[in-house]
């Protein structure tokens, strides 16, 4: 599952999360920030995990600060936002369904050539 985000003309924030049978590509409110924008692509990510019983996968992000956030995102403590509490919650069921998923960070590929 890739996940990315984009700023257009018409939307100033899309969100899209691809796998090999499925793209979604959303556009948010003109407000919205591309912090949020990655958390909702990493939402759906998990989502499509845990509801199709996915047992191995790697997310792949270029947002740090969204994998940070998860990363020091503990549910019922330091979680504060509702998208990292239920990105959160759904990981931990999903590693108690004893299945794997991992989040690997990229960097930006905006100015890598083909993309």
């Amino acid at each position: 599952m890739a996940l990315s985000y984009k700023i257009t003309p018409n939307h100033p924030v899309e969100y899209s999360a691809v796998s090999r049978k499925s793209l979604l590509l959303e556009p948010f409110h003109q407000h919205a920030s591309i912090f949020t924008a990655e958390l909702v692509a990493n939402y759906i990510a998990v989502k499509k995990i845990l509801v199709d019983s996915i047992p191995k996968s790697l997310v792949i992000s270029d947002d740090m600060s969204a994998l940070r956030a998860l990363d020091n995102c503990l549910p019922g403590f330091a979680c504060t936002n509702n998208l990292l509490w239920y990105i959160k919650v759904m990981i931990h069921e999903i590693h108690n369904q004893h299945r794997d998923i991992s989040f690997l960070w990229i960097p930006n590929h905006e100015e890598i050539k083909g993309n």
